[in-house]
């Protein structure tokens, strides 16, 4: 997956500098220099450089976004994260059928319970005179450091979902949310003592992180007056709320109002 972003990227650019009817983009490079000293009257000079690129075209109902960064330095110690990260990568093709936009490529996502990053797809959109949403994805996990060389497995690191919501009245919106989401850990090496007291090396498989959850929120807003806001998000696996939330605003005389919130969180990892 990761190998077809990296050629989509390619041709999309290509494509884009021939046919779209407007180009941007924003290019931002970094250097930077330190002395250490690890013992005394010796020293190493590091230095340091990024460039990261956001590049975005539009051609028709067809739009192409990325944002993507590249390291480098005389330290390979520092460099162990990787020395280029993709962040997003999206291939959008906007208004289909009137009603909703697909997205393909490497996805940031937003949907309630559901946040992170994919290498897949997504599909969103509204109807009823935009008084209603939806958004629906799936696709592999994507490692925190925006690494390309590979996430896992697919089938120990996928993630799906979706969001729906929007406007009941005039005064109250409502929102549902869905995550069904595994995530695989490296595997790495630690020393054990056998029966003997000898140390070994043993490979560690930590299994997969999974996550199971629904997700309900409620606004209710009166706008000159006051306003409500409510939360709830549910573990499937641990059956139990993960994250509780209430909001309360109103206003008492003036420009003079009053806020309350109250939120329960259990560590989401």
């Amino acid at each position: 997956m990761n190998r077809v972003i990296i050629i989509l990227i390619s041709l999309v650019i290509s494509g884009t500098y021939l046919s779209a009817q407007r180009i941007s983009g924003r290019l931002s490079t970094t250097v930077y220099t330190w002395e250490k000293y690890d013992t005394a009257g010796s020293s190493d000079v590091i230095l340091r450089a990024t460039q990261t690129v956001q590049l975005n075209g539009y051609a028709g109902n067809f739009m192409f976004r990325t944002y993507f960064a590249g390291m480098t330095g005389n330290s390979a110690g520092l460099m162990e994260d990787g020395k280029f990260m993709l962040y997003n990568a999206v291939l959008t093709w906007n208004n289909f059928l009137g009603i909703s936009n697909i997205n393909v490529g490497r996805i940031p996502v937003f949907a309630g319970v559901g946040v992170g990053t994919i290498d897949g797809l997504m599909i969103e959109g509204k109807l009823f005179q935009n008084k209603f949403f939806f958004k629906g994805y799936g696709g592999m996990n994507v490692k925190s450091s925006g690494r390309y060389n590979g996430n896992g497995k697919f089938k120990e690191n996928f993630g799906a979902g979706g969001q729906i919501g929007g406007w009941l009245t005039e005064k109250i919106r409502f929102g549902v949310s869905y995550i069904n989401r595994r995530k695989s850990q490296e595997e790495y090496y630690t020393t054990r003592i056998d029966s003997i007291y000898n140390p070994y090396m043993l490979l560690i498989k930590p299994p997969s992180l999974q996550e199971h959850m629904l997700g309900v929120d409620v606004l209710y807003d009166e706008i000159k007056f006051a306003s409500l806001y409510g939360r709830i998000d549910y573990d499937f696996l641990k059956k139990d709320i993960q994250k509780g939330e209430i909001n309360a605003n109103a206003s008492i005389i003036g420009n003079l109002s009053a806020t309350a919130n109250f939120i329960h969180r259990e560590p989401r990892i």
